[in-house]
């Protein structure tokens, strides 16, 4: 009897699942799990997404709604487990209270629940707050539990109260909170849970709106909003002295830099600044009359015309005591942007705007430029929608272009995302 020989790569495919102990994995496989855990008594809402990033390897995602019932979690877990998938599984959890979400990655398709979800999502829901809440627990790395809260704002005690909530009932060494109010770096969870009452304290003396901690850096957002004047120095001073008093030492030493909340809102400072940067864009808009947005270290200046950008530089450029980086923007056509890498501190001794301002008036009277780009070392430079596909005109550009940066020293340009080295 004539046996048929194996084509070479089924040869070679048996051979590697073989060496590897691998069995070839199905999709259904991955919906059977998704089926288990789907008619778990109690269980909310099941749903998966599967790629296949290689062949015969099947990767789901899972995602798993249960109530805030221990009972529920503990099925729901058993059932997992039970499950044995070939496939390769990616199980997110989300416990439901009400209208509190609190999710988090509980690993593979028998997960490990380390933290107490239900507990955490039952605190939230008790405080009875103004608005849903969804919260997710992020491992970052074997020690950090990043506590991020979605895009609804609370304000003053309702975020505190929130975070507490969740932070005095992790279970890791580390966390931090990331919230649109509130943002705590990531600290042993002791520090975080003492900051957390630090502020609670302050806020039941004078209410906060929020408060955004960024290395030695503290901003603290008062909630004035019946106030149209805001925050008086007075009260700002009072408040600082009461924060760098505190028993717990933690606000000694930072700089602090207290405004009211909607003096932040209208003057552009953005959560994620900086008290330097909140100091400038407070600046800015009370001395210059621009709208200016800090995010981090650096401040955006959106002015309406670019010749606003020579005299503004200018004036910053005299009082920027904390050396912050500024960027400008204009929306009319061309528009003008600074390339991230070179974000400017400016200074009397360094201010490449005026150069930078010129460049941009040769490119718009060409009448043929879109948007501009400036840079220390290279200027970026796109045609018009409308003449994207025009190479007689990308020909006149690109010759502007050339000259400008061959004038500058620039190491290269780019039109229409087409870089020339020089």
């Amino acid at each position: 009897m004539r046996r048929r020989a194996l084509p070479t790569t089924a040869v070679i495919l048996i051979g590697v699942l073989a060496l590897t102990g691998c069995m070839p994995q199905v999709r259904g496989d991955a919906e059977r799990y998704e089926k288990i855990l789907a008619d778990v008594p109690g269980v909310i809402d099941v749903s998966m997404t599967v790629s296949t990033p290689l062949p015969f390897t099947v990767q789901a995602s899972v995602d798993a709604v249960v109530p805030a019932d221990q009972d529920v979690v503990d099925a729901l877990v058993d059932a997992a487990c039970g499950a044995r998938p070939s496939a390769t599984i990616h199980l997110d959890l989300v416990v439901r209270a009400d209208s509190v979400d609190v999710g988090s990655s509980v690993g593979g398709a028998c997960p490990e629940i380390e933290q107490d979800l239900v507990g955490i999502a039952s605190s939230i829901r008790d405080l009875d707050l103004s608005s849903a809440v969804a919260v997710e627990l992020a491992e970052r790395g074997d020690d950090l539990i990043a506590v991020e809260f979605g895009d609804d704002v609370l304000l003053g005690a309702e975020i505190l109260d929130a975070a507490d909530a969740v932070v005095t009932r992790l279970d890791a060494p580390t966390a931090s909170v990331d919230s649109p109010t509130l943002q705590l770096p990531a600290e042993p969870t002791e520090t975080v849970v003492q900051r957390i009452a630090d502020l609670r304290t302050i806020d039941q003396s004078v209410p906060i709106a929020g408060a955004t901690l960024i290395g030695d850096g503290l901003v603290l957002s008062l909630d004035e909003a019946d106030d149209e004047a805001g925050a008086d120095a007075d009260t700002t001073a009072e408040v600082e002295s009461q924060l760098r008093d505190l028993p717990s030492g933690l606000w000694t030493d930072l700089d602090i830099e207290i405004t009211d909340g909607v003096g932040a809102i209208l003057g552009g400072a953005s959560t994620g600044a900086g008290p330097a940067g909140v100091r400038l864009v407070t600046w800015i808009s009370e001395e210059l009359g621009l709208f200016a947005v800090a995010t981090g270290s650096v401040v955006d200046v959106q002015v309406d015309d670019v010749q606003t950008i020579t005299v503004a530089s200018e004036q910053i450029a005299a009082h920027n005591p904390d050396g912050v980086r500024v960027t400008f923007s204009i929306f009319t056509e061309p528009s003008f942007s600074v390339s991230p890498q070179d974000e400017t501190v400016l200074s009397p001794h360094d201010n490449p705007y005026p150069e930078w301002v010129g460049w941009w008036q040769e490119l718009a009277d060409t009448g043929e430029v879109g948007s501009v780009e400036v840079g220390r070392e290279g200027l970026s430079v796109w045609l018009r929608s409308d003449l994207i596909l025009d190479e007689d005109a990308k020909a006149r550009v690109d010759a502007v272009v050339s000259r400008i940066a061959r004038d500058a020293g620039l190491d290269w340009y780019r039109v229409n995302n087409r870089t020339t080295a020089l």
